[in-house]
């Protein structure tokens, strides 16, 4: 038995001591690399502050760019959103920081302090911002920070409020909300009472003018000239506002997309660009910007604290100023409580191990339902939960979250995902124990099937194809990976190598395949026809002449076993007729003496016991010869079909006697339908003849005779059952045995030949013969192929046709 050791509290208590060693263990070791990494080891407490408070400034820096250079709509943020914190700061847009002064409110977009500062007691900080420039940073101090801007270029959609003409330039623009845009490509129609002409126009923004398409030498055109537009279009007045196709779309008040007359002061009033690199689409312009033209460099400036309290808030400056004293404090001391740790996390780990499958109270290894899943399910579940306990981790580790929870959730991943692995390994250590583990897999189960599966499938090929398979396939396996090295000089001798190998094994199984037929021959019997060993392989040659010396002796055994059948059958025959003779004689002359009055009562019962005794071996003798002759197989045997109910019915009106007389009630049951046999009749009734007759003799009085006809599977069965009136001690295959009765003490007659006899004619006329005995139960089954009753074809008269 177990000690207390075992128990389920002590287990419980190395479960604690594991996993608070582990956390502590494993806590210590990545606030050592993580402080080591971080400098702490290296730097002195102020020059690690100062860099703390620096990397502090600059996420910040990040947060309070986001909300004041990108915000929404332009909306300036508060002054005090960073008066609960130690950041003071200002943000300036500027190329260069030296060249502005840091005591002017106006060179601020936004600040937080008043006081006069100079540029060597500021931490500064430069960004480069553009209008696709992405900030990601987290609220606590774990998370991390980044500002990234794209050196590409970037595309906008720009709403189109009004198609203007400016008639002081006589260019005409679109209008967006920002600036007015030069259209680039303008086309007119001009109808006169003759034809019509049309003309096609192309901005060129580096003249500001409109280039004539249609013009060879590049005329450039204004529409306000009336010179010029008598002499391109033949009109001296147009009403160009009304008449315009700007970017394939045509305008004029008719289609009810009107365009505006302005003037210089307009433009001057919200600004143009000259820039034409547009696409026109759903009345919206797609401007194309390149990161050189949206580029603006901004400068955080960054009072760092000094004099930080302690504790824990929102205030990052609070929280790095708190975490650098503790590490401060532990970073020399951490080292023999991590070592402790593990020596508690190792000795509870090995006691669990060592305990694993033992339980109080309990000899052995008992193992619990979770030790009985299979092994690659459980080791599954346990990598899913792990997954899955990572992707928690790593959204506490990534996550915007407080520092707390964020704590929290991580020391809780790392703890279950523990718990998972040492449940793993405990349940390996009791399975390893008990012995046998890998049959408790999936893994082990399927492979099993497959290979139950491929033996069936190879069990019925012949050896010769199952060993070409079995060496096709390695071959080709070993040519796949030759391909490999086909360059290499030893390609064609493993090639050579390979072909010989293969003829070798090729004439080892053609030679195997010879003694597996030989084999196959002698079990079947077949004493003439030996295995040919010429040219084969010694072992096998061996093999080959143990199979014939076996045949040889076999062919000895059997021509021996047939020679003494035939002299006993011969035997039994040729005595039972020289019996026969003298017993003819005797049986006439008790006959004679029966005629004859005789007046000596004892002589008369002498006589008597003489005429049945006699009778008794007459009916011996016959046995005798007809039992050898249905052994030996010379008996004619007629088949021909036979309605087995018809026998059965006559066994009623032949037995009735006998059977009352035995005190005896017959129970037949039979199918109401004809039920054909192929039999020879003669027989047929003998072997029913000597089972009734046995049934008489010796079934127990006052009790049941079955006799049942019944269809079974293509078979047709003729069933005898009764109750022996004497004890049944031997077994079915010695009562079917010649001389062999029911009644050891051979106080009845008969001579054990009847059941022999049936047994031998059923054989002969190729139907089955089966005796059961189960207790005092004595059953015989005669079985015989089933034959379908031919129907009569249905004449003209009987059809209706």
């Amino acid at each position: 038995m177990r000690n207390r050791k075992d128990s389920v509290g002590a287990k419980a208590a190395a479960w604690v001591g594991i996993t608070l060693g582990a956390v502590v263990f494993f806590t210590g070791a990545a606030g050592v690399l993580l402080m080591d990494q971080a400098g702490v080891y290296e730097m002195s407490r102020e020059q690690f502050l100062t860099k703390s408070y620096q990397s502090v400034a600059d996420q910040y820096a990040i947060r309070s760019l986001d909300y004041s250079v990108n915000m929404e709509n332009g909306a300036k943020p508060e002054n005090n959103r960073w008066n609960d914190t130690y950041f003071r700061y200002g943000i300036i847009e500027a190329e260069n920081i030296d060249s502005v002064d840091l005591n002017e409110s106006y060179t601020y977009v936004e600040r937080n302090f008043d006081e006069k500062v100079t540029r060597d007691k500021l931490y500064c900080k430069s960004y480069d911002i553009n209008e696709v420039t992405r900030y990601d940073y987290s609220m606590t101090l774990w998370g991390g920070y980044s500002l990234y801007t794209d050196g590409g270029d970037y595309a906008a959609q720009v709403e189109i409020e009004k198609r203007c003409y400016n008639a002081d330039d006589g260019i005409f623009y679109y209008e967006t909300p920002d600036a007015y845009i030069p259209v680039k490509h303008v086309s007119i129609l001009m109808l006169s009472p003759d034809l019509a002409t049309g003309y096609d126009y192309t901005y060129d923004a580096d003249v500001g003018k409109y280039l004539d398409l249609h013009a060879y030498s590049g005329t450039y055109v204004t529409f306000d000239d009336a010179d010029s537009l008598s002499e391109n279009t033949g009109f001296q007045t147009v009403d160009w506002t009304n008449s315009v196709i700007l970017d394939g779309v045509t305008c004029g008040e008719l289609v009810g997309i009107p365009v505006t007359v302005i003037g210089n002061s307009d433009l001057e009033q919200k600004g143009s660009d000259a820039r034409t690199t547009y696409q026109l689409t759903d009345g919206m312009l797609q401007m194309n910007y390149t990161a050189e033209s949206l580029h603006r460099k901004y400068w955080v400036v960054t009072i760092l604290p000094e004099n930080v309290p302690l504790g824990w808030s929102d205030d990052l400056f609070v929280q790095v100023t708190t975490l650098t004293a503790l590490m401060y404090g532990v970073r020399y001391a951490i080292f023999p409580i991590l070592a402790a740790a593990f020596v508690l996390a190792v000795f509870c780990l090995v006691w669990l191990v060592r305990s694993a499958g033992h339980h109080a109270g309990e000899d052995g290894i008992t193992l619990t339902w979770l030790d009985g899943m299979p092994l690659d399910v459980y080791l599954g579940f346990a990598l899913v939960a792990e997954g899955f306990l990572f992707l928690i981790l790593m959204e506490a580790v990534n996550g915007r979250n407080a520092a707390v929870p964020m704590l929290v959730g991580v020391l809780f991943c790392l703890i279950a995902g523990g718990w998972i692995a040492l449940l793993s390994l405990l349940t390996f250590a009791a399975r390893v124990k008990a012995g046998a583990w890998w049959k408790n897999t999936v893994v082990y189960m399927a492979l099993g099937v497959i290979g139950r599966l491929c033996g069936a499938v190879t069990r019925n090929l012949p050896l010769f194809l199952r060993a070409v398979l079995v060496f096709g396939i390695a071959m080709m396996a070993e040519a796949l990976a030759g391909t490999l090295h086909t360059g290499s000089s030893m390609g064609a001798g493993w090639r050579f190598v390979k072909v010989v190998e293969f003829a070798c094994i090729f004439w080892g199984v053609l030679q195997m395949k010879r003694l597996a037929e030989g084999g196959e021959r002698l079990a079947e019997g077949d004493m003439e026809h030996p295995v040919d060993t010429t040219h084969m392989y010694r072992d096998l040659k061996e093999h080959g002449e143990h199979l014939n010396s076996i045949q040889t002796g076999m062919a000895k055994a059997v021509a021996e076993s047939v020679k003494s059948e035939r002299f006993k059958t011969e035997l039994i025959t040729n005595v039972s007729h020289d019996i026969k003779t003298p017993l003819t004689s005797i049986i006439n002359y008790v006959d004679l003496l029966e005629k004859e009055e005789l007046s000596n009562e004892t002589a008369e019962g002498y006589l008597e016991v003489l005429e049945r005794q006699s009778n008794r071996l007459k009916k011996l003798i016959e046995d005798l010869i007809e039992a050898s002759k249905a052994s030996t197989g010379n008996l004619a045997v007629h088949l021909e079909k036979l309605e087995a109910g018809v026998s059965v019915v006559q066994i009623v009106g032949e037995f009735e006697d006998k059977l009352n007389a035995a005190d005896l009630t017959l129970l037949i049951q039979k199918p109401e339908t004809p039920v054909y046999v192929m039999a020879d009749g003669r027989h047929f009734w003998r072997v029913i003849d000597n089972l009734m007759n046995n049934i008489c003799k010796y079934a127990q009085p006052g009790t049941r005779v079955y006799v049942d006809l019944r269809e079974n599977g293509g078979q047709v069965e003729l069933i005898f059952r009764n109750t022996s009136r004497y004890p049944l001690n031997i077994s079915s295959e010695e009562l079917m045995e010649r001389f062999v009765r029911g009644d050891e003490s051979r106080n009845t007659e008969g001579s054990g030949l009847g059941i022999s006899i049936a047994k031998s004619l059923m054989e002969l006329m190729g139907g089955s013969f089966m005796l059961y005995v189960d207790g005092d139960l004595f059953k015989v089954v005669l079985g015989f192929a089933q034959m379908e009753e031919e129907k009569e074809p249905l004449d003209e008269d009987k059809s209706g046709k």
